[in-house]
């Protein structure tokens, strides 16, 4: 005959399946979220991206007529390059929008070509300006790389306005 189990071996038994089945809940609540904790992008940090697309669109609807120009292809080039730092930074956060970052096309400008060179040119040099000094008003509310990084983007902005002047 067999021995029936004691009353201190289904206990124990008992025991372990409570212990085990609250362990693995407990392993599951643990697992790293890698969502979970982390910050939101800063606002100034996805609008800076947003502007960055902004310029590259109004910079690829003015530089259009009949000759494009070798400056306006070289800033165009600085601000693809803000814009891919920008989005490596966004990068870090969770949840970032994707369509903040992508060029849009400007609004409440005239479509390319229109209006003499200089007025285009202009219109890119006033873009640039105000684009300076967004961004350097975003690295006055940011700190560490990424006030740092606005900083940068806002002294070529002013850079690139002064090469239009």
């Amino acid at each position: 005959m067999e021995d029936a189990p004691t009353r201190r071996a289904v206990l124990l038994s008992a025991a372990a399946v409570v212990i085990a089945a609250a362990g693995g809940a407990a392993a599951a609540g643990f697992r790293p979220d890698p969502s979970r904790g982390r910050p939101s992008a800063p606002p100034e940090l996805v609008a800076a991206a947003a502007a960055e697309a902004h310029l590259i669109a109004l910079i690829d609807q003015v530089n259009t007529h009949p000759q494009p120009s070798a400056v306006l292809a070289g800033i165009r080039g600085d601000h693809a390059a803000h814009l891919a730092a920008l989005q490596a930074a966004l990068a870090a956060y969770p949840g970032t929008p994707a369509s903040s970052t992508s060029p849009t096309s400007p609004t409440a400008t005239p479509p390319s070509g229109s209006g003499p060179v200089g007025d285009r040119v202009a219109r890119v040099r006033a873009a640039e300006q105000a684009a300076a000094a967004e961004a350097q008003a975003r690295a006055r509310i940011l700190d560490g790389a990424l006030a740092t990084l606005l900083a940068s983007i806002s002294a070529c902005e002013a850079t690139h306005a002064a090469l239009l002047s």
